[in-house]
């Protein structure tokens, strides 16, 4: 390995998709995405997470985090603790949205979806509100007023901020918790 003192290999029956090597004796490792986007969606908020990982402190990463449901939920948890769960609600509420416009029969049911996100992220007031630019939530408020422009990319600027934050700032805190280093236990 790495070196690293945290290392665990967890394994679920629902697992999806399988790991890569990391060519140290075949030990698996997660798969990485450079989307930032990635994770999935469903019923369930951890419904397309990828159940099957190995864990070294040192690899796991915001994509990671978002990708497998044991990890999301112990951030989601350090981010509830920070009154910081909004952003990562959002992210997935945003990841929800993508798949059901891309999946759904009708717009309709993805046109009542981004209204929803709207008024529960990014209105001015919402009860969850993202800290995004204005120019975003200004440009996310003209499209939710036209039906004709609520598309699959409506997020598109918002969701990519909200990621910078939740990668270069919320992350980097939860990885230095002591509730981050018992996760990996």
């Amino acid at each position: 390995g790495r070196g690293s003192r945290f290392s665990r290999k967890i394994s679920f029956s629902s697992r999806k998709g399988n790991p890569e090597t990391n060519g140290e004796g075949g030990a698996s490792r997660p798969r990485r995405s450079s989307n930032p986007s990635v994770g999935g969606s469903g019923t369930s908020p951890h419904a397309n997470l990828d159940r099957s990982i190995t864990v070294e402190d040192d690899l796991v990463d915001i994509n990671t985090c978002l990708r497998h449901a044991i990890y999301y939920r112990h951030f989601m948890e350090h981010l509830q603790k920070e009154y910081n769960s909004e952003n990562l609600m959002f992210w997935k509420a945003c990841q929800d949205y993508i798949k059901k416009f891309n999946t759904s029969k009708g717009k309709s049911a993805a046109v009542g979806m981004a209204k929803t996100i709207f008024t529960s992220y990014v209105e001015d007031g919402a009860a969850l509100q993202v800290n995004i630019s204005s120019s975003a939530q200004k440009k996310i408020a003209a499209d939710i007023q036209k039906e004709e422009l609520i598309d699959v990319h409506i997020f598109d600027t918002a969701l990519s901020q909200v990621f910078v934050m939740l990668r270069d700032d919320l992350f980097p805190r939860f990885r230095k918790t002591e509730a981050f280093k018992q996760m990996l236990t």
